[in-house]
């Protein structure tokens, strides 16, 4: 691999519904990074947005967008492949949904996000 394109993971430690595990995560690749974007264009700007417009945002639609892209970062970043841990994983990422939001943006966009 050329140095110029060496793809870093980012080290993580979130604290999931079993207790604090860390996580060397890798950004999204090109394909889904529309969907983060789209994700990132539906949450309120600003400081003194409240809670209420926040959850506002989170539509369907988003949600299964942000599970989407948290279940392709653990995917891909933990080489899951076989179906059983697929369907595991799945059930994993339901559990720690918004545990994982903050280390996606953050892998994805750096630690200084839009």
């Amino acid at each position: 691999m050329r140095a110029e394109f060496e793809v870093y993971r980012k080290d993580v430690e979130v604290e999931t519904r079993s207790g604090t595990k860390n996580y060397k995560l890798l950004p999204l690749g090109g394909d889904y990074f529309p969907i983060l974007m789209s994700v990132i264009g539906k949450f309120p700007q600003g400081e003194d947005s409240t809670t209420e417009e926040l959850l506002a945002a989170l539509d369907e639609d988003t949600t299964g967008k942000i599970h989407k892209l948290v279940f392709i970062t653990l995917k891909q970043s933990l080489n899951v492949v076989d179906k059983k841990d697929l369907e595991e994983l799945d059930l994993f990422v339901s559990q720690n949904l918004f545990a994982f939001l903050p280390s996606l943006l953050s892998v994805n966009l750096g630690d200084n996000g839009i």
